[in-house]
């Protein structure tokens, strides 16, 4: 996924409020309708930052003739006012003729975090071998359960820079295919690879 992008036909189906009473007030719909528009976006967000490696991810959402713009990260989301498309389109075509502009690193993803090469999946998979032969001849109960459990074609190498001596390090990663799911994109990042 690009950019989350979700199109709903009636105003009322907009997740989030346009007046406030008073500064302490949220910003979430408190409708039903509301809530359920909030939950499949989240749950986009969520999905995109926890499988591309990215730190945010840009989305929009269409309810009527309104649209938002939406910024997620693994700590919160921003949102846009409310922009009428009938009165101001230029505004959404300005958007994304701006995001075809940006780099991938603007875009959000993490640029320290790029796809294992074949030959870097195949030393993954001979490091987990010696481990696992390793560990099941010296102590059984060392062996993470989540080692057999790994899905290596989906491996990934970090890039990691030690600021104190400038080197930099390279881990090869993968998490396990049965993965918890998590319906929110808040903490995406700090979700546990093997390495």
């Amino acid at each position: 996924v690009e950019i989350i992008i979700e199109w709903k036909v009636d105003s009322e189906l907009d997740g989030f409020r346009n007046e406030f009473s008073d500064q302490y007030q949220t910003l979430d719909g408190d409708s039903d309708k509301a809530a359920q528009t909030r939950g499949q976006i989240y749950s986009y967000a969520s999905e995109a930052l926890d499988n591309q490696h990215r730190l945010f991810i840009f989305g929009l959402t269409v309810c009527g003739d309104f649209a938002r713009f939406y910024r997620f990260d693994p700590s919160s989301v921003a949102v846009s006012e409310q922009i009428s498309i009938r009165t101001e389109p230029s505004v959404i075509v300005e958007y994304f003729a701006r995001y075809g502009c940006m780099t991938p690193v603007e875009r959000g993803y993490d640029p320290t975090v790029t796809p294992a090469t074949p030959s870097e999946k195949k030393l993954f998979e001979k490091s987990l071998e010696d481990y696992r032969s390793r560990v099941a001849q010296s102590d059984e109960l060392r062996l993470h359960p989540g080692v057999n459990d790994l899905d290596v074609a989906k491996a990934v190498k970090i890039q990691v820079n030690n600021e104190e001596d400038k080197t930099t390090h390279c881990y090869l990663a993968c998490k396990p295919k049965s993965s918890p799911v998590n319906y929110s994109p808040c903490g995406s990042l700090s979700r546990g690879f093997f390495a």
